[in-house]
């Protein structure tokens, strides 16, 4: 449809403006003739604000959390970004924290995904290990986007700590396209069994297993549980700058969880497939059913919609479980 097509030549403009090769003989297929541009003498003007350079990147320039990207002169094709994250810089992410440790969430990931090729969707992303953001000062957080295999591009996040030397260590990997496919339909009709879950009792319940949500990601209101599935209506904070906003998409995360009803600490380690149509308003509905379930981890898919319908589906959505500090 219209909108599909807008989100794949959004996509293709961004690749080709940082550098990426495009096959335009595909792209165009068909007859094509060489236009001349003008001989006259090109008119140039400057209409840029001058941006003053320093040390570090100006506060609230870029993505919030992504950053801006820079093109490889070493590797062509290659797009990275680097942000020093804090909580100073991001406050929301002081609200999202496991066994007390600030954490930036899966969902924030996916959100940089997603904001690195804007129209894509994502494939088999992994969440290989946690990214502790420190109380004081900052983790260096960089994105890496390369040619994959074709009609797809890798995505890798890795980070380092402020001081000098410092290493990187990677969080996170996937595969990204360039076009966003449909987002489907999600179950409809009444849950079987349902019992009703208030969002004080969602969120005494993961404190004890340990996790400590904040305000900022204290975002579902009210959820129905029934027979693997679930059905909640959430809340979360204005969009800006972001393609969805990291608390909103962890609200579909935490109705997951509550569909699986898992006894202690599990934290994401996949996500199969997510694909975003359009972004949801403040006020949303998830449903979210399980597709495999044991004793140690965990996989589903969810559907986020408001009035205007479904803005993003995700699916394989898997959980491991994880010992606690003691």
């Amino acid at each position: 449809d219209e909108a599909e097509a807008a989100s794949f030549l959004e996509a293709t403009a961004s690749i080709y403006a940082h550098g990426g090769r495009i096959d335009w003989r595909r792209f165009h297929p068909g007859p094509r003739r060489r236009t001349s541009i003008p001989t006259y003498p090109w008119d140039r003007e400057r209409h840029w604000l001058e941006e003053r350079r320093t040390g570090r990147r100006a506060p609230g320039s870029g993505h919030p959390i992504l950053g801006e990207g820079r093109r490889s002169a070493v590797h062509p094709g290659t797009l990275s970004w680097e942000a020093e994250v804090s909580l100073e810089a991001v406050p929301w992410l002081a609200d999202h924290r496991v066994e007390g440790a600030a954490v930036l969430p899966a969902a924030a990931m996916v959100e940089m995904a997603l904001a690195a090729v804007p129209g894509g969707s994502l494939e088999a992303f992994a969440f290989e290990r946690l990214l502790v953001v420190p109380d004081e000062g900052a983790a260096r957080v960089q994105v890496v986007v390369s040619p994959g295999t074709p009609g797809t591009l890798s995505f890798e996040l890795y980070s380092a700590q402020e001081e000098a030397g410092a290493t990187f260590g990677r969080h996170a990997r996937g595969t990204l396209r360039p076009a966003a496919p449909g987002v489907g339909e999600p179950p409809r009709g009444p849950l079987t069994g349902a019992r009703h879950v208030g969002g004080d009792d969602l969120y005494a319940r993961a404190a004890a297993q340990g996790f400590d949500f904040g305000p900022a990601f204290r975002t579902v209101i009210a959820i129905e549980v029934g027979s693997r599935e679930a059905a909640a209506r959430i809340a979360g904070p204005e969009r800006g700058r972001y393609v969805v906003h990291p608390a909103l998409l962890d609200a579909a995360f935490q109705v997951v969880a509550e569909a699986a009803g898992p006894d202690g600490l599990y934290l994401p380690v996949g996500l199969e497939r997510l694909a975003v149509h359009r972004s949801p308003g403040r006020e949303a509905r998830v449903r979210a059913r399980i597709d495999e379930s044991g004793p140690e981890r965990y996989a589903g898919s969810f559907w986020i919609e408001d009035d205007l319908g479904v803005g993003v589906a995700g699916s394989g959505l898997g959980s491991r479980r994880v010992e606690r500090a003691s």
